[in-house]
């Protein structure tokens, strides 16, 4: 898809700094023009509203149709896994883009609308098919379908039992992360996202997997160290920390110290830290496209704190999965798509 592109960056930034407005007016179009649509529900209309927003100011800050495509595709599947119709969907992004026309400036609005209605043609395919991602023939898939059993069961005695036995039979660190805690984690979020699973259920499968990994740390911190440092982090607003974690341990077990954040770490802090340690290498994860934003933002701190030849940054996400060249858009100098091929394109980034 080819549009001028050249107002993108002021077209993202007034559809993030006004999307609280831009939300409610979509709103109130919609209760206009639909009768079934109650005012009683309108904070859940806007938050919708605003949540398109947040995702479409993305892809258009990053010239990146694809993101906003996935993400309304995540969205149509979400409405068909909880008996929402599909033309709400529709009929959302559609007053919407009425607004946007309305409201903003041609060369604005022609960008936003040209996105939208790129995603909605994608609604018009087949959709795509979410297959399980443990699979037989992959390796330690009955391992990890047994632990993913006890996690759906809630019980966390069975998943550490499972998880001890494969270490004492000799199954290695990064085996584990990679075979079993990585797509179980992932299973899991397709089953939420297709309404199997709940957000409570969710929340302890993942507690479960972040203490085991803590039982690994006394074998992991063993490694001799290489003399380099790396921070992991998470950008601000970003919850999901797992695979910024596995990167971290993945990273030590090759004898590095690693600093690691966490979730949610503001960009100014993140710099900080990474300047105050000398750090080699910064990783940093953004799992949800609309938080592309934040990656940028820390990418731009970090650079004022480092020459560009001062340190190495490598992100890694879901939205670096979508649009494979955004690692460049966004400042940095690697991408990984998980905690190995992090650990591997460090080594060649600080040429170990």
């Amino acid at each position: 898809m080819t549009v001028g592109l050249e107002n993108t960056h002021i077209g993202a930034e007034i559809l993030h700094s006004h999307r609280a407005a831009l939300a409610q007016a979509s709103v109130t179009l919609q209760i206009a023009l639909n009768s079934d649509l109650s005012e009683q529900n309108r904070n859940r209309y806007a938050e919708d509203a605003e949540q398109h927003l947040d995702y479409l100011s993305a892809a258009i800050m990053t010239e990146q149709p694809a993101l906003f495509d996935d993400y309304v595709n995540w969205a149509r599947t979400l409405c068909i896994a909880n008996n929402v119709r599909l033309s709400e969907l529709v009929f959302g992004l559609e007053c919407l883009r009425d607004v946007l026309n309305e409201r903003l400036a041609p060369e604005i609005s022609q960008i936003a609308s040209t996105f939208i209605d790129h995603s909605l043609k994608t609604l018009d395919r087949e959709p795509p098919r979410t297959p399980s991602f443990i699979q037989p023939g992959q390796p330690h898939a009955e391992l990890a379908q047994r632990y993913l059993a006890a996690l759906l069961s809630q019980d966390r005695r069975s998943a550490s039992q499972v998880i001890h036995e494969a270490v004492q039979a000799g199954v290695d660190i990064k085996a584990l992360y990679m075979d079993v805690f990585q797509p179980c984690q992932f299973e899991i979020g397709r089953l939420w996202h297709l309404n199997q699973v709940s957000i409570p259920q969710e929340h302890f499968c993942t507690a479960v997997t972040q203490t085991l990994i803590g039982h690994m740390y006394q074998a992991i911190f063993t490694t001799p160290r290489n003399g380099r440092t790396a921070v992991v982090a998470c950008v601000g607003g970003e919850l999901h920390d797992l695979g910024a974690r596995m990167v971290a341990d993945f990273l030590e077990i090759d004898g590095w110290d690693t600093l690691y954040l966490g979730a949610n770490t503001p960009p100014e802090s993140i710099a900080q830290m990474a300047h105050q340690n000398h750090a080699d290498l910064l990783c940093i994860s953004a799992t949800i496209s609309s938080h592309i934003r934040e990656v940028i933002e820390t990418i731009a701190a970090v650079r004022e704190h480092f020459s560009r030849q001062g340190i190495a940054i490598l992100v890694g996400g879901h939205p670096f999965r979508i649009a494979p060249d955004l690692w460049r858009q966004v400042g940095a100098d690697g991408y990984a798509p998980d905690a190995q091929s992090a650990a591997q394109m460090a080594s060649m980034l600080i040429a170990l």
